[in-house]
Formats: C-alpha cells, structure tokens, sequence
C-alpha cells in the first residue's frame, strides 16, 4: 500500500510550479509532494476556505484574483514576490514571470543548457514538458531543477518556504530576510 504523503498546507497553481516546490522541499512527487491547484483562482479559493495556516504558490499573471489582492508584500528577491494576509496565517508567493519562463532565465543565469537534461531550450517546446500532468515526476524535469535549486534565487525560495514551515504563525519574513 502506498502512503499518501502530501503536504495539505501548501497548493501550487500550476503543474511546473508544483514540481518546483517538491524538488525543493525533498518530495518525490509521486507518494509524497504538495497540493496541485489547476490554476490561481482555485489556489487563492483554497486560501479563502482553509481556516489555519497555508501557502500558496501562484504566477504572477496579468489578471489576479481578487483576494490575492488582501495580501501585503512581505519580502521580494529576484523574481520572486512573497505577501502576507494581514489576518490569517497565510502567505501567496508570486512567481514572475510564469514558472517555465523563470525557470529557463535562471538556466541562462547559471550557465545551464536544458538539453542536457534532455529538456528543450525554446520556450514553447519547453511548455509541452511543463504543462503536462506528469511534469511533478518526469525526472528529466526534476534533474534540470535539482540542477538550478543551488541559484541564488531558488536557494532564497526553498529557505523562505522552509522558514515559513517552520514558524508557522509568528514568521517575522521582514526581519528574517531583510537585507
């Protein structure tokens, strides 16, 4: 019997942005990982209608939701945003621009091709990989994340995350993080 080990405190809205988070927080993707939320609204709704403390990963897109907006910046560093709701014990992390785009930016920055992970270089050919149910396990994918997790960027990500995790109703991120 396989256990079923997800992390019902954390929802990414996308299938390349919850890939991301597992392989930063050590999740397999296929027997443990966090929640998948098919897209913002539904990551901000799981916001609204859970009581205690969660996180939500969205992109920051041209359109929000409107709750997302009760949020307050709390921290920003590279292309990452990270709110605050003023009330509850919840925060939203922006990622911009969308995850496949950042994700191939910061190959550029750390001198890594995609391809030799097997991955595509363009954009669009590199979305057909990203936008696919299997992208949390395809292990190509996972590789070429394990590969940027040490930029400065995604290391900054996975130690906020962890913090957060950690001190889950007194996280002080302007204090932690300022810089």
């Amino acid at each position: 019997m396989i256990m079923d080990r997800k992390n019902r405190n954390i929802m990414a809205e996308c299938y390349v942005d919850t890939a991301v988070i597992n392989v930063l927080l050590g999740y397999d993707g296929r027997t443990s990982g966090i929640m998948h939320g098919k897209g913002c609204n539904n990551v901000c709704r799981f916001l609204k209608e859970k009581d205690g403390f969660a996180i939500g990963i969205i992109d920051m897109d041209k359109r929000q939701p409107v709750f997302s907006q009760e949020f307050t910046e709390e921290i920003t560093f590279g292309s990452v945003r990270v709110k605050k709701h003023p009330q509850r014990p919840q925060y939203l992390i922006f990622i911009y621009p969308a995850m496949d785009k950042f994700l191939l930016d910061l190959s550029k920055e750390s001198n890594l091709s995609p391809k030799d992970f097997q991955l595509p270089e363009e954009l669009e050919e590199f979305k057909t990989v990203t936008k696919t149910e299997n992208a949390s396990t395809n292990e190509n994918l996972r590789r070429f994340i394990k590969s940027l997790r040490h930029s400065e960027t995604l290391t900054k990500l996975s130690t906020v995350i962890t913090y957060i995790l950690n001190n889950p109703y007194n996280a002080d991120l302007k204090h932690q993080f300022s810089n």
